[in-house]
């Protein structure tokens, strides 16, 4: 038995359903349609809502990702720089950027695993986007 084509909220409500010997009532039936048909289309808005802010927290995570690479550099040529006599002060900043991008990025990954759970994603496809996560959340 082949699958049945998804539902679309259109469809939904110009379902024509027939009218079998006993018949139903039409306007009832017709208004749950039209109720059904509404809450389908609320849910693919928030759905395509969720994915549009998936894909704005990866583009955030890529930035972070940037930033880090650069205060990995930054604290390297210093330290390249400065030696053994590099100040404790400068060294200590470093550190606490690190560790206010290493936050972050925590904040980060708690919002999009939230998406992704939110999200409506197949079960085939969301073991493959979390750890599509995870290695980008790891990387760095």
């Amino acid at each position: 038995m082949a699958p049945l084509p998804p539902l679309d909220p259109d469809h939904i409500t110009a379902a024509a359903l027939p009218v079998g010997v006993r018949g139903y009532r039409r306007e009832e039936t017709d208004g749950l349609l039209k109720r059904v048909a509404r809450h389908y289309r609320q849910l693919l808005d928030e759905r395509d809502a969720l994915a549009r802010r998936v894909r704005e927290l990866e583009r955030t995570c890529d930035d972070l990702e940037a930033d880090k690479s650069l205060l990995r550099a930054v604290r390297k040529q210093l330290e390249d720089e400065l030696g053994a006599q590099r100040p404790a002060r400068a060294s200590a900043e470093v550190e606490r950027l690190v560790r206010l991008q290493d936050q972050l990025r925590s904040q980060l990954r708690r919002a999009l695993e939230a998406a992704l759970r939110e999200l409506d994603v197949d079960a085939v496809s969301r073991p493959r986007l979390q750890d599509d996560l995870e290695k980008l959340l790891a990387a760095g």
